[in-house]
């Protein structure tokens, strides 16, 4: 069941917020959280614009792969 009216307005006041008062000034061209919602599932993210694919891909502390 999706969120009602009310609960979106809701969560999109909070995760709002929260997202802002998570990341200093000071970073912010290079750390970015967010949320999106679809029905009734919420997802916070991070992005960091530029991130190198070569770190991912080499994992070194297995926090992407495992």
């Amino acid at each position: 069941m999706a969120l009602s009216e009310r609960q979106q307005t809701e969560v999109n006041k909070r995760l709002s917020a929260f997202c802002e008062a998570r990341v200093q000034p000071a970073v912010r061209d290079t750390l970015r959280i967010g949320f999106r919602t679809k029905g009734n599932e919420v997802v916070l993210f991070e992005e960091r614009p530029g991130f190198q694919l070569d770190e991912v891909t080499a994992d070194p502390t297995e926090i992407f792969w495992g």
